[in-house]
């Protein structure tokens, strides 16, 4: 997570902006293929996803 070079934040946000109508309901750090990431829990009535923001 050293490598991160954006805020979890900044990820929420940007997550956001991409799923319209979505609320963000957490963000967990993780790394994957060695780079790391923000995997966004989204909620839009019923409706839930999980997706995958970069860092680096």
């Amino acid at each position: 997570m050293a490598k991160a070079k954006r805020s979890l934040d900044a990820a929420a946000s940007e997550a956001v902006k991409e799923n319209k109508g979505y609320r963000v309901v957490s963000v967990m750090p993780a790394l994957k293929d060695g780079h790391p990431v923000a995997d966004v829990t989204l909620v839009k009535g019923e409706a839930w996803k999980t997706v995958s923001e970069k860092l680096d």
